[in-house]
């Protein structure tokens, strides 16, 4: 997890330059929001100071907490070798989440030191939205990921078909 972190920390800044409505959620058994004081690497270097790999990982943490707060939100980036070891797990608070805010938000992985196919292919059986974009040490392609969360969203998509007009006879 520690080269997850380290990739956290690019998506950070490379977000932050393009979106200023976002969140940086850390965990590992507990979930803790980090901010920086701008937008660039050195920035978020100092913001993630005090995050360490140390073992037990629940995915499902941050999405809890985003629930039991009853925050929006529309677009998860997880960056994560997808080893959920620890309650709650990412799919059971996945379904918790959209049954208590009634939204089902798309899901963007940031695999990372060999992430688990396997987990991965639980929460597509689980029906959560997601996309897997495998990090393969390539910090220069990093930004590529920008394309995958600027894509318009079902709702949004939704909208754009309804707005065509019907041709008339």
């Amino acid at each position: 997890m520690t080269q997850a972190i380290e990739v956290a920390k690019e998506v950070a800044a490379l977000v932050s330059a393009v979106c200023d409505d976002f969140s940086v959620m850390a965990f590992d058994t507990a979930t803790f929001e980090i901010s920086a004081a701008g937008t660039a690497r050195s920035d978020w270097e100092k913001a993630f100071a005090m995050v360490r790999a140390d073992g037990g990982t629940s995915i499902g943490a941050p999405l809890a907490k985003l629930a039991r707060e009853r925050r929006y939100v529309e677009q998860l980036v997880i960056v994560t070798d997808a080893g959920d070891n620890t309650a709650p797990l990412f799919q059971n608070a996945y379904a918790e989440y959209a049954r208590a805010i009634g939204v089902t938000p798309a899901v963007v992985v940031i695999g990372v030191g060999g992430v688990s196919h396997s987990i991965i292919a639980q929460w597509r059986q689980a029906g959560i939205p997601l996309e897997l974009w495998e990090f393969k040490g390539d910090h220069y392609s990093l930004p590529n990921i920008l394309h995958l969360l600027s894509a318009p969203s079902r709702a949004e998509l939704v909208d754009q078909v309804m707005a065509v007009a019907l041709p008339s006879r």
